[in-house]
């Protein structure tokens, strides 16, 4: 994930019983980017607000990572 969010931002990694996608966490100004790294290898990303982000991350169990 540092292609796009650069090497100063801190990626959260989670394995989350409910997915078979690792889940990855980025916080960045104004929300986050949470990013499913799918079995077959390829990523799919979504940029969030920080309330999106807390309610996605709510429904897979994670508590929004402080910073």
């Amino acid at each position: 994930m540092g292609e796009i969010v650069g090497d100063e931002v801190h990626v959260t990694v989670y394995d989350v019983p409910s997915t078979p996608d690792q889940v990855m966490v980025a916080r960045v100004r104004g929300g986050g980017i949470l990013t499913f790294r799918k079995p077959d290898g390829s990523h799919v990303h979504t940029l969030n607000t920080v309330d999106g982000l807390r309610r996605r991350l709510a429904r897979l169990g994670i508590d929004l990572p402080d910073s």
